[in-house]
C-alpha cells in the first residue's frame, strides 16, 4: 500500500501492466510540471532578498535519515511524505 506521485508527463509506451498498482493496492497521482525556472527561484529567495520573503521550506522536514531509515520510515502508517534524495550526502542536505 502507499501513493505513488508521477512527476509531469510521461508515456508508458506500448504496453503498461496495472497489475502492480491493484495487488499492492497503490495510489496513483499525476502532478503535471510547470514552470521550474520561476519555481527554483522561488526556493532560491533567503532573507537578504529585499522584495521578496522566503518561502522557509525548512519548516516542512522533520528528519533526514539514511536511505534504509526512510524506506522504514515510509512504511510507517502515520507517516504523511517520505522524500528520498539519492544523489546527495545526508550531511550537505542538512545545510
Amino acid at each position: 500500500m502507499g501513493t505513488l506521485i508521477l512527476k509531469s508527463t510521461c508515456a508508458a509506451g506500448a504496453y503498461f501492466n496495472a497489475a502492480p498498482f491493484v495487488i499492492d493496492e497503490l495510489n496513483v497521482v499525476g502532478s503535471r510540471c510547470g514552470p521550474i525556472e520561476k519555481a527554483l527561484e522561488l526556493l532560491a529567495i533567503t532573507d537578504n532578498d529585499s522584495k521578496l520573503k522566503p518561502l522557509n521550506c525548512e519548516k516542512y522536514i522533520t528528519k533526514f535519515f539514511q536511505l534504509d531509515e526512510a524506506i522504514e520510515c515510509a512504511s510507517d502508517k502515520v507517516t504523511m511524505k517520505v522524500q528520498i534524495i539519492c544523489n546527495q550526502d545526508i550531511e550537505a542536505s542538512k545545510n
